[in-house]
């Protein structure tokens, strides 16, 4: 009958070692010694053993040490490949300390599978390999696939070349699929979770079974395909958990990584010879009171050397020239680092009252000065670490209400200014702008910087890839609530404070030069986001006299960003700053020198902005849609009777170009009153009916009655490159990059190919058309006979937009021009129906909307903001696009009763340019 050995397992007893296990373990000894002695006689020692360091002894051996010689002859009569990696006792330590491998009982799967991997380890890679075992290859194999970013494919040849080279007996995987099985037992645990697409919530625990978010209520997985109730999807987001109890056990299985796992117990012990006091003490970070209870209160968990708590991880940043892992702590700079970067970025994210607490408990904890240490350490610290230790220090001093003079203040709010203005140092520079930018103190729970979205927020611009309620780091409603809040706006206030009434509003000098010279799109955020934020700030603070000094650095910036910014966003934040400059009669009258740049834009953003409609009120005294805010003043004009008529206009590129009933084609450009003629040309025989401009190529096309097509270049100079046979005249012309299409003097439309040599193509040939549009191989036709037509180039299917009508009371009603802008057709004829003007949907052909004018819209342009329509006495007519009011009207043709035969508006719609029946040529510009 097998001994009873249950005293093993009961070593300790009431907090003692008992009475039964010292004796077991001296029965134990006993049996061990006299076995080792029958082995040692028959045996010879290990050679060069001449320190018995393994039992005992203390002592140096500089031929051999201890360890080689027992590893030597280890490899020498069994494994010959484990020196290097240890790879065996890797495994053992994986598999936990209560392994055997003696074990009777069968093996469960996880210690099937690590009696695997322990063959593995063990086993040649073939009968005679000295240098490799299987696991050992494989290892190195996948070591090389990850290195050098190794294809699957490329790795399954590699191994098949391999396999084919060793001898037949090999063992080694023959795909990267069975070397992956081969070394997956050694691999680290990772969960997945899925996570809101927005990163609301976790699908975890209690909501593991939910299908869509309960803040946001965004579906969990990508919609688009229909899956049961009980089936899971392709969710839209996961998150990949790594278990981090598994990950420090591996640590402790490397003898490199151990080693420096229990580094601040063992390592320290020899470096700090000189201070026996802590000679033996394991240490925290300026030795934290919370540290100091959790050590009083766990004294064993204080004693554990594998101790890896935060603040030995915080302690393992590596600084100066000390070539340890963990720095000494008796240096106050060192630790200054680890302070300013890991307390810097908790003070931001942290709710106003626990940033405060933070702050607080690092200014008062410390025996020494706290602040003076880290005025000192500014003073002496590198451009990269100067703005996060001067960000700590103006924080440390805003915890209480900023004086009047404030040594640390003026030395950090000058530190950031000055970083801020050192372009040698970009990564500086981007920190400083950062570290300004947030202390706002705006954060979302997540981490996010929210100090842009609120600022968009004001703006009333809704990012549309983020839900408004990340916008708040309010979890719920509440005195507590509005105490957050409350502290929150005063912190942010004080901040604010402190930064613009350093030396006369310096700050700003520095971002507006950040702003002018930044080649880095992330300092060009930062720095416009703060300057947003202080400039908005302003009228909230006790006046510091410093709002004319920050017009004076930023307006014309703000400016340049409004009117030309990269992204929407950058634009609004703009936006937000130029309001709080008009909110004084000085910053209204700076801004007013601007005005052309800023209305346009402010046009432009009045949809998506609720901010830019009021901006726009506040210049047109509260009158969006009056005259005065759409004033138009007479540019230059130009008198070409002698030419005839002009029949034809386009605007590219601040030139226009002019046809006449004589044939002749003209160039212009605007010089202050007067239109100057830059070229001519009488190519044409007879009236050019139609011009045309293809953007893409810089192209002029030219449609006469003389029965041709004549292509231009317009890079270098006006020339006509092309010529073309329309075989018909051009009543009108449409152009495409591989197309033309026209009304010939007949019925139907002509469409062209310029690389097709054979005749034109002749479709619709029931209709006459007046006036048409191409936009994406569609034809939009306006009839002779009042109906609006689509016609696909590509089928040749007709669409009806309107239908046609020989007659209304009496008299034809054409579709004398129309205009297709965005998704809308604009049509312009007679009112003889209650309106001159209709506008169609061009997806779905329905009516939505008209413009009850009751003039003869003979010609008709769309901009962004107004439509103009050309009458047959000579008026153009101003309207309102978006509210579809008239706004005014301007008198064509120095009043002589001509009528208006075409117009044209350029790019930004800020000039409209008019051609008349007498010959005459004018250009209005907004004001």
């Amino acid at each position: 009958m097998a001994e009873d050995r249950s005293w093993m397992y009961k070593r300790v007893v009431n907090g003692y070692i008992s009475d039964e296990y010292l004796k077991g373990v001296k029965r134990f000894m006993s049996h061990a010694v006299s076995k080792l002695q029958v082995q040692a006689e028959k045996r010879d020692l290990l050679e060069n053993y001449h320190v018995w360091s393994r039992h005992g002894e203390s002592g140096a051996d500089t031929s051999e040490t201890p360890e080689d010689s027992i590893d030597n002859e280890m490899n020498e009569g069994g494994n010959a490949y484990g020196e290097s990696d240890h790879i065996d006792e890797m495994l053992l330590d994986a598999a936990g300390p209560n392994f055997c491998q003696n074990i009777e009982e069968p093996p469960n799967a996880e210690a099937a599978s690590f009696f695997d991997m322990l063959d593995a380890a063990n086993k040649p890679l073939w009968e005679k390999c000295g240098k490799h075992s299987q696991l050992s290859a494989v290892s190195r194999l996948l070591t090389i696939k990850s290195d050098h970013n190794m294809s699957v494919a490329c790795f399954d040849e590699l191994v098949k070349v391999m396999k084919e080279m060793l001898p037949p007996d090999a063992n080694l995987p023959g795909s990267f699929y069975k070397c992956k099985k081969v070394v997956e037992a050694l691999g680290m645990p990772v969960q997945k979770i899925d996570v809101c697409k927005n990163d609301c919530m976790l699908y975890y625990k209690e909501h593991a079974n939910k299908r869509k978010c309960i803040t946001c209520n965004e579906p969990r997985y990508i919609e688009g395909l229909e899956l049961p109730e009980n089936k899971k999807g392709t969710p839209q987001k996961v998150l990949r958990y790594l278990p981090i109890i598994p990950r420090l056990q591996r640590l402790y299985m490397s003898r490199g990584t151990a080693t420096h796992m229990t580094y601040h117990k063992d390592g320290l012990e020899s470096e700090r010879c000189n201070n026996e006091s802590r000679k033996k003490k394991l240490t925290h970070p300026a030795e934290s009171e919370a540290w100091k209870h959790i050590d009083s209160k766990y004294p064993n968990f204080a004693k554990e050397p594998r101790n890896v708590g935060t603040p030995v991880a915080l302690r393992a940043i590596r600084c100066g020239t000390s070539c340890s892992p963990v720095p000494d702590t008796q240096a106050q700079h060192s630790y200054l680092v680890g302070v300013c970067r890991s307390a810097v970025p908790r003070s931001f994210l942290l709710r106003r009252s626990a940033a405060d607490r933070l702050l607080r408990t690092i200014k008062e904890a410390s025996s020494f000065s706290m602040m003076h240490t880290l005025l000192v350490y500014l003073q002496s610290t590198t451009p990269e670490q100067s703005p996060v230790v001067a960000g700590l220090l103006l924080q440390l001093d805003l915890l209480v209400e900023p004086r009047k003079i404030s040594m640390y203040r003026e030395e950090a709010v000058d530190s950031l200014i000055q970083c801020l203005k050192n372009s040698d140092y970009p990564r500086s520079q981007l920190l400083a702008a950062e570290t300004i930018m947030n202390l706002s103190g705006k954060f979302s729970s997540s981490g996010r910087p929210l100090s842009r979205s609120s600022l968009l927020k004001l703006a009333r611009v809704k990012e549309r890839h983020r839900p408004s309620h990340d916008l708040s780091i309010s979890r719920g409603a509440g005195e507590d609530e509005m105490e957050e809040e409350k502290a929150a706006a005063e912190w942010e206030r004080k901040a604010a404070y402190a930064l613009v009434s350093h030396e006369f509003g310096l700050v700003f000098e520095a971002l507006s030069g950040c702003l002018a010279a930044a080649k880095n799109g992330e300092l060009f955020t930062a720095s416009l986001v703060s300057a947003a934020w202080l400039v908005r700030m302003l009228p909230l603070l006790p006046d510091t006299g410093v709002l004319g000094a920050a017009r004076v650095c930023l307006l014309r910036q703000l400016v340049l960003v409004l009117r030309s910014g990269k992204h929407g966003s950058d634009r609004a934040l703009a936006m937000v700053a130029l309001r709080s400059f008009m909110n004084d009669r000085e910053g209204m009258h700076e801004i007013t020198t601007y005005i052309k740049d800023v209305l346009r834009t402010l046009r432009e953003l009045k949809k998506s902005s609720g901010l830019a409609f009021e901006m726009l009120k506040l210049l047109s005294d509260g009158q969006e849609s009056s005259i005065d805010m759409w004033n138009h003043k007479e540019l230059n004009h130009a008198d070409c009777s002698s030419n005839g008529e002009v029949t034809s206009i386009a605007y590219f590129k601040g030139y226009i170009f002019s046809g006449h009933s004589d044939g002749t084609l003209k160039v212009w450009e605007g010089s202050e009153n007067i239109l100057r003629l830059v070229h001519e040309s009488q190519e044409h025989t007879k009236a050019i009916t139609s011009l045309a401009v293809l953007h893409s190529e810089e192209k002029l096309f030219s449609g006469s009655l003389d029965r041709t097509i004549r292509v231009w270049q317009l890079r270098d100079a006006l020339r006509c490159v092309e010529v073309h046979d329309a075989k018909d005249p051009v009543q009108s012309l449409a152009v495409a990059a591989a197309m033309a299409c026209f009304a010939p003097q007949g019925s139907g439309v002509k469409v062209l190919s310029w690389n097709n040599g054979g005749g034109a193509k002749v479709l619709n040939a029931s209709k006459v058309v007046r006036s048409m549009a191409l936009v994406h191989g569609k034809l939009f036709c306006g009839c002779n006979d009042g109906g609006v037509q689509e016609i696909d180039l590509a089928s040749g299917t007709i669409g009806v937009i309107q239908q046609g009508s020989k007659r209304i009371i009496g008299k034809a009603s054409p579709i004398y021009s129309l205009h297709l802008h965005g998704d809308l057709l604009y049509t312009g004829s007679t009112s003889l129906d209650g309106a001159s003007v209709k506008i169609w949907s061009s997806s779905n052909y329905s009516l939505v909307g008209t413009i009850p004018s009751s003039v003869e819209v003979r010609s008709l342009v769309v901009s962004s903001d107004l439509v103009y329509l050309g009458s047959r006495n000579g008026v153009v007519e101003i309207w309102s696009r978006e509210k579809l009011t008239r706004i005014g009207a301007l008198q064509a043709a120095g009043g002589g009763g001509g009528r208006v035969q075409c117009m044209a508006v350029d790019a930004d719609g800020d000039v409209i340019v008019v051609g008349t029946s007498d010959g005459r040529i004018q250009a209005w510009g907004l004001t």
